[in-house]
């Protein structure tokens, strides 16, 4: 896992300190995982946050881990389909965690659409979707929308 500075030069840094959560960014390996996971099958959806968002959830069968939701965002140069074919949907919740992999507006399924409020938005998708404390993981671009919702909450 490659770690980058994620506070962008406008950002006033002192306001991290307060932060509870953590954003990780991460690099994805070049090659897909199988295997047999200890998890349901992912469930493809979508929800209408002021626009339709396209997301993969799955759901553990262990509930040990339950008290911490994963919610993965994508990058530039892929989306929601490339966390589950690389297998980290299904590992995450085979960890015991709840796991969201979502498609930001104008991305992967989700509608194309102007969010003037990135940090809320999230949000609002957090909240519709019932997650607890999520763990953003963001990649490329999508740290656009998670670094404000981390500065934010």
């Amino acid at each position: 896992m490659i770690h980058y500075p994620l506070t962008p030069p406008s950002m006033d840094t002192t306001q991290l300190g307060q932060c509870r959560y953590a954003i990780v960014l991460c690099c994805c390996p070049k090659r897909n995982f199988s295997g047999r996971w200890n998890v349901d099958d992912v469930s493809a959806n979508a929800i209408s946050v002021n626009v339709k968002v396209f997301y993969r959830e799955a759901l553990p069968k262990d509930t040990s881990n339950f008290h911490i939701s994963i919610l993965l965002l994508n990058g530039a140069a892929f989306s929601s389909k490339t966390w589950l074919d690389l297998g980290t949907i299904q590992v995450l919740a085979s960890m015991g965690y709840q796991t969201v992999a979502m498609d930001v507006p104008g991305f992967g399924n989700s509608e194309r659409a102007r969010i003037s409020d990135p940090g809320e938005f999230i949000n609002d998708v957090v909240k519709a979707l019932n997650l607890i404390r999520p763990v953003v993981v963001s990649s490329s671009m999508s740290g656009a929308f998670a670094v404000p919702y981390l500065v934010k909450h």
